[in-house]
């Protein structure tokens, strides 16, 4: 092996370490002008454009970008409690304003999993454990003190620090607390997915995981970070549209719904599963997603148990609102163009199996729209006055016409405002549409300004997002179910070293949330 070379150059399908990740996008976040100079320059002699390979063939390339016509849609307005807030360029801040339903947290603890050398004491721990209750106290959280707080050294093997995790979280399977804030070592993913799929899957207990390093520090604005979160963790409501913002979702009707699946990658366990997630709103107020998610055959993106996860969804708005939703808007994320009918014909289908089981009378109006976010179309502007400050198309750009396709209802919404780099529109594919094909005001119309005030609801952070918001999460919920899968197959590796021989594959219920926080936003 010490006579192998790899050449440089060649891509790398594997999963990358987060310095990995954190480099790349580094070196990705070039300004708009810059790309679009490399498109127009390197592009063409990678294409072999400006060799003249194509002349023979009577095939001409202009040297321009085609111009398509854009139109820009304008933001939404939120609530934040009884204040209104008017976003600017896709953002806005929380200075001065409380959340719309803070949670009130009595009961907490605090444990520390300290694992080698760190300059950080328990004093520290608790000194920023005080700084960030008093910013959940500032933003609409009331909270105490914790009732407990403790470290805990991961010393020796891996599976004496897996057994360490167990037993300090154990500890409190029977009080149940309403939160354990649990403070990591920096730079250990294998802890965290641990500690996650102990606390959200073996124990029910639900938590809140910070990182040392940030956390001691007390920054204001990661405590403020944090404290989005807990509160959307544990029922609370951030922030929700205005009424003239929210279109149909003001008359409380209509459910939102955001599905999802992810799929190994090249360098996992033969036979590693492929994760499938669903949320869905609550209310009209889109303040909470909570969803569940299934393992299901590898590579298969068609969802298998969708009827029995759409019903778990219908379930808890019923219970919620005493009544079933009227309108089901659904936002489908990572289908290929090839799997467009798969999805009607299956998908649609349990879902409507999913109705007929639980509506008595007059069934719902149904809308499915597939969105689309890695795609190779971008956006730059012809003029200052469709230019932001970082030189990306203002947020809000619609895309409807030219480069769509004629036999689709389909669209292109840059909703973000990015913070550098390029900004990348999402595709939204219309599969089905009852909700807005009858509207007085044009169903493209409403349909894509809804989209767009969707994409404000993403309430973990203070920015519009790249695409939907129930897409967004239900990528999210994927991701954490990933992580209990990975967490299951670290744990039997310790137990069993030709794990990758055997493929003790998990069951359903290994890693599923437990049955205490499935209808909260553990995944958030």
């Amino acid at each position: 092996m010490e006579l192998v070379f790899i050449k440089n150059g060649q891509i790398f399908n594997g999963e990358l370490n987060t310095m990995q990740r954190q480099n790349i996008i580094k070196f990705s976040c070039r300004q708009p002008p810059d790309n679009f100079e490399t498109i127009r320059t390197l592009g063409r002699d990678i294409m072999g454009i400006t060799a003249g390979h194509f002349y023979n063939r009577s095939i001409k390339f202009s040297d321009e970008m085609i111009v398509v016509p854009a139109r820009c849609l304008d933001g939404p307005t939120l609530k934040y409690g009884t204040r209104v807030e008017k976003p600017r360029k896709g953002a806005w801040n929380l200075v001065g304003k409380t959340f719309t339903s803070g949670v009130r947290i009595e009961t907490y603890v605090v444990i520390w999993f300290r694992s080698g050398y760190t300059r950080c004491t328990l004093d520290q721990i608790q000194s920023a454990t005080q700084g960030l209750a008093r910013k959940m106290n500032e933003m609409g959280i009331a909270i105490r003190s914790p009732q407990a707080m403790e470290a805990v050294d991961l010393q020796g093997n891996l599976l004496q620090q897996n057994e360490r995790i167990f037993q300090s979280l154990s500890k409190w399977a029977n009080k149940r607390p309403q939160l354990i804030l649990i403070v990591l070592p920096t730079s250990q993913d294998r802890v965290f997915r641990h500690v996650k799929w102990v606390a959200d899957c073996k124990l029910g207990l639900a938590n809140h995981c910070v990182l040392v390093d940030k956390f001691s520090k007390g920054n204001p604005q990661y405590m403020a970070n944090n404290a989005l979160k807990i509160n959307l963790k544990l029922g609370g409501v951030n922030h929700n549209l205005d009424q003239g913002s929210a279109g149909i979702l003001s008359q409380g009707k209509t459910m939102v719904v955001g599905i999802d699946a992810t799929h190994p990658s090249p360098t996992e366990l033969e036979n590693f599963p492929t994760v499938a997630a669903i949320v869905a709103s609550t209310d009209g107020r889109l303040g909470q997603w909570p969803g569940d998610a299934r393992i299901q055959t590898s590579k298969q993106e068609i969802l298998d148990n969708l009827m029995e996860m759409m019903l778990g969804r219908l379930h808890l708005w019923q219970s919620i609102n005493k009544s079933l939703p009227q309108n089901i808007l659904i936002y489908r994320d990572g289908v290929s163009e090839g799997q467009y009918g798969e999805v009607v014909g299956t998908e649609l289908k349990a879902i409507r199996d999913a109705i007929e089981k639980l509506y008595k009378g007059p069934k719902p109006n149904i809308t499915l729209l597939v969105v689309t976010k890695r795609h190779h179309v971008r956006f730059y502007p012809t003029s200052d006055q469709g230019c932001d400050d970082k030189n990306n198309c203002k947020n809000g750009t619609i895309v409807d016409r030219s480069i769509t396709r004629p036999w689709y209802f389909d669209f292109y919404l840059q909703a973000q405002a990015p913070l550098q780099g390029s900004a990348r529109p999402a595709h939204y594919v219309v599969m089905h549409d009852e909700i807005f094909s009858q509207s007085p005001r044009g169903a493209a119309d409403e349909l894509q300004q809804l989209t767009h005030n969707i994409c404000y609801m993403m309430a973990r952070c203070t920015r519009s997002i790249s695409y939907g918001t129930p897409a967004f999460l239900a990528d999210r919920y994927c991701d954490r179910a990933r992580k209990y899968v990975l967490a299951h197959y670290d744990a039997k590796s310790f137990e069993r070293p030709d794990v990758k021989k055997f493929n003790l594959a998990p069951t359903q219920s290994e890693v599923r949330v437990h049955q205490r926080l499935a209808n909260t936003m553990v995944y958030i």
